[in-house]
């Protein structure tokens, strides 16, 4: 009925509806970019990324280099004798990351025959594709700077380092088990400030891959501890009668000292299929990973080429349009680096 033209309508986005629910081809261009907005907004969010629980996100007015600069903490008190002064006190400051705006984006053109053969109609999911792959950048941006070798922390070790003078943020050569887990949790807890003193953090989460989320239930969710021997808890033996073979550094107690100690963070971006991470959260003072988005928005920009409609008028023949091509664009501006290295202790399984 309405040629090459209708069938182009019905292709693009779908439904002569849209246009006619526009009011006029002169609004189509806003209505339509206003619809693929939210559809692209809509597959974005879906897409599973955990990356906010542990880094910190801030607002970056424009695409210079910013600096952070952090105050050290106070002293202990001094004691005050009767009618004696007060020292007055003094804190250091110290020079924290650097992260500047990158821009990053795509475009996706589409001719016109292309648009006529889409019978299945997928040219209508390539915001949602475009979406998918602005997250999945962010997403795996971030978990490079954990799992590369390259980080520096501002202190000028590596970002992961033995070396730290607040102390060690690296341990090697440990299993994700109910008796390697504690020792990453205490090495968090004896990071100490820039005077030397312990900060006393404590531990909230266990960042790992997908490939270790059953044995990280198995430790933070268990009601026994398993036998080292059998694989059985403590105090049974392979066939469920009792065993003299106890759990090294638990002896023969079931009681489960890690259940609900921390919460489980499984992050599908990162790469390394051992190491796992254990974090105090994603705040100023503890986040590993700081990213930032260009006056708060942290969302992409999807963008659509005028198509050049024109209003064909004639007969009882409703409102249509003439393309060769559509043209889109993704566009999405963020910084991001290391943060701070006193939050984080990353074990290395094989060193």
């Amino acid at each position: 009925m309405y040629g090459d033209v209708g069938k182009q309508v019905l292709l693009f986005e779908g439904y002569m509806e849209d246009l006619q629910e526009a009011g006029t081809t002169s609004d189509f261009p806003t209505y339509l970019e206003d619809k693929l907005r939210r559809r692209f907004l809509k597959a974005f969010n879906e897409v599973e990324s955990n990356w906010s629980r542990w880094a910190y996100v801030q607002s970056v007015p424009d695409f210079r280099e910013i600096t952070t600069v952090g105050l050290g903490e106070m002293p202990d008190l001094a004691y005050i004798p009767e009618d004696g002064e007060y020292i007055d006190s003094s804190m250091g400051e110290y020079t924290g990351p650097t992260i500047q705006l990158e821009t990053w984006g795509r475009s996706f053109t589409i001719g016109r025959r292309l648009i006529i053969n889409d019978m299945l109609g997928q040219i209508n999911e390539i915001p949602a594709r475009l979406a998918r792959a602005s997250k999945r950048t962010l997403a795996r941006k971030l978990t490079a700077v954990l799992e590369s070798d390259q980080t520096k922390a501002y202190d000028g070790e590596d970002f992961f380092s033995t070396s730290h003078a607040a102390g060690s943020n690296l341990l090697s050569g440990m299993q994700l088990t109910e008796i390697d887990l504690p020792n990453a949790i205490v090495a968090l807890r004896q990071m100490k400030d820039q005077n030397g003193l312990r900060i006393n953090q404590r531990a909230e989460m266990l960042l790992i891959p997908i490939e270790q989320e059953f044995a990280a239930r198995r430790i933070l969710q268990g009601t026994y501890i398993p036998n080292q021997a059998s694989g059985v808890h403590a105090g049974l033996g392979a066939d469920g009668t009792s065993s003299s073979v106890g759990t090294a550094g638990f002896g023969y107690t079931e009681y489960h000292a890690l259940n609900g100690a921390l919460e489980m963070v499984v992050d599908p971006y990162l790469e390394d299929v051992d190491d796992y991470y254990v974090l105090v959260g994603n705040t100023l003072e503890t986040a590993p990973v700081t990213v930032g988005f260009l006056n708060g928005k942290s969302a992409p920009d999807i963008m659509l080429q005028d198509p050049g409609m024109r209003l064909q008028l004639g007969g009882n023949d409703p409102y249509s349009f003439q393309f060769d091509r559509i043209a889109y664009k993704t566009r999405y501006d963020f910084a991001h680096g290391p943060h701070e290295f006193r939050g984080t202790v990353k074990v290395i399984v094989t060193p």
